[in-house]
């Protein structure tokens, strides 16, 4: 500024001053963008001609709201579009603030829900094709986009790229009896996470069948991975009371009842014997997981033993028992009440998954036997010897047991036999007890009498001493003949009274004090 003088002064005066201007704040809070849920998110704003700024906006947290570069956190469950404001406040003496404001798009990230593991069981194995069927998964993925199957296993997916593929065994995975399958899942609209899930599948090396509802041997060529008895014989129990097994015994006489409340387990757990087993409702099929033996080698000691199969191949008894062959009196199969000895026998093969009643010649003799080895390409189940055509009895119908006295005849007792001739064997009420049929004289002839049950209230057969009588029925002519035995002095039992495990050889067979050929039955 300027001032002139009032004459008569010549001399003008000035001055000056500085007038300084602030800028305006400017901001901005940067690009639209997108996180995932719960996912930190680094904002990326710009902000000048500033004092503070200050973030605000969102259901989230930030790191520190009065940085530009803040980090935001979305709260749990916070997803769609955010709107997060970045608020600029000016430098004095402005003060007008200025503000703007992003979107943030936060996706859901993607979920997968899978069970840890399955077991496969009967009903997933084909016993018409004898292979397992595809293992098919259902996981319920959510916002999700790219989908990825592996495995570590060696079988293959139908199409590794869906929610829902399914995945067919291979043989290492079958040998192994487990294999793990993952998914990874990608999230949706910029989501980088990805979702990861795993499923064990555990299959079984063995299932055994019952066809029906008897006593069954039973046996298993693994070590089971759960080895309590209770367990392991879960499949077949199922339900409070029990589904299918009614009581299941070891050589010793210990046992597991399922029916009873509470259960009783006298066993313990699993081993590798022979058990009998007694089965209602069927059909019914137990699965057995667990590993293979190392150990493939039985000891056979004492009057009887439960025989049990250690392998998962029928296994040849000559062979398998080779010189010890002498020992063995005979076997029983309790399901088809079929009968193996050193002259004649109904079957020749032991087969997985049953256990079989061996009497031996020397109850002294110890002797160990030694199972052939697996075959890694055998099925888990293997078709058992159907149950032998039953019998119409002339007399009252009666229930098997699993407590027996075998009758072998030799050929002259039976030299006078008709084909379709019935003899039975009758306790001391008059009930028929057990009951065979003459097919011919190149027919293998047996007679096996049944002994009472002791765990139920009814009298099924003979007490141990009882005197077992026997009745002859012709077919032919419809007669019924009283009859009598001529024992064999060399084997077991030949006093006519009934034994668990008894074994009698019949030399002769009479009517009254005359022979069957005197009679001319």
């Amino acid at each position: 500024v300027v001032a002139s003088p009032i004459s008569p002064c010549t001399e003008a005066s000035s001055d000056s001053l500085l007038l300084c201007f602030q800028m305006l704040p400017v901001v901005d809070a940067g690009a639209d963008s997108t996180t995932c849920e719960e996912t930190p998110y680094q904002l990326a704003a710009y902000a000048e001609n500033v004092s503070s700024v200050m973030w605000t906006g969102g259901l989230g947290t930030f790191n520190d709201p009065t940085l530009e570069d803040a980090i935001y956190t979305p709260a749990a469950g916070e997803f769609g579009i955010v709107v997060l404001t970045l608020t600029a406040y000016p430098i004095d003496p402005c003060v007008t603030e200025y503000s703007d404001s992003m979107e943030l798009l936060i996706v859901k990230k993607p979920s997968i829900e899978l069970a840890e593991s399955i077991k496969l069981g009967c009903a997933d194995y084909d016993e018409v094709n004898n292979q397992w069927y595809p293992v098919c998964l259902n996981p319920i993925i959510e916002n999700g986009t790219t989908i990825l199957w592996e495995t570590t296993g060696d079988g293959t997916f139908d199409d590794p790229g869906i929610q829902n593929p399914c995945y067919t065994l291979g043989i290492d995975d079958i040998n192994q009896g487990e294999v793990e399958l993952c998914v990874s899942v990608t999230g949706q609209s910029g989501c980088q996470f990805v979702a990861e899930k795993c499923i064990k599948i555990y299959l079984p090396l063995q299932l055994i069948n019952f066809t029906n509802n008897t006593w069954y041997g039973v046996s298993s060529y693994l070590q089971p991975d759960d080895p309590s008895v209770i367990d392991v014989l879960d499949p077949i129990v199922l339900i409070p009371g029990s589904q299918n097994l009614v009581i299941i015994f070891n050589e010793l006489g210990q046992f597991y009842r399922p029916e009873v409340s509470p259960p009783i387990n006298t066993i313990g757990d699993w081993d590798q014997v022979g058990y009998k087993a007694k089965i209602k409702n069927a059909p019914a099929c137990l699965p057995i997981y667990g590993d293979l033996l190392d150990d493939l080698s039985f000891t056979i000691e004492g009057t009887h033993t439960y025989l049990p199969v250690l392998t998962n191949v029928a296994t040849n008894i000559e062979q398998l028992f080779g010189n010890d062959l002498s020992k063995v009196l005979l076997m029983y199969d309790w399901s088809t009440g079929q009968l193996w000895t050193q002259v004649a026998q109904d079957f020749n093969e032991l087969v997985p998954g049953k256990a079989y009643l061996l009497i031996s010649n020397d109850p002294s003799a110890t002797y160990t036997i030694e199972f052939p080895d697996y075959d890694q390409n055998a099925p888990p189940e293997f078709n058992n010897v159907l149950v032998e055509a039953d019998i119409s009895s002339p007399w009252n119908d009666f229930e098997t047991t699993s407590q027996t006295h075998f009758f072998l005849f030799a050929d002259e007792a039976i030299s006078n036999l008709q084909a379709g001739d019935i003899i039975g064997a009758f306790n001391q009420n008059g009930n028929c007890v057990g009951i065979s049929e003459f097919a011919g004289r190149n027919s293998f002839y047996k007679l096996v009498a049944m002994g009472d049950d002791t765990n139920t209230p009814e009298i099924e057969g003979f007490k141990p001493g009882e005197i077992m009588t026997f009745k002859l029925y012709r077919k032919a002519t419809g007669q019924t003949y009283d009859v009598s035995f001529t024992y064999d002095v060399d084997y077991p039992n030949y006093d006519g009274l009934f034994a668990i495990y008894g074994v009698s050889r019949i030399t002769g067979i009479t009517t009254g004090i005359s022979s069957i050929n005197d009679n001319k039955l």
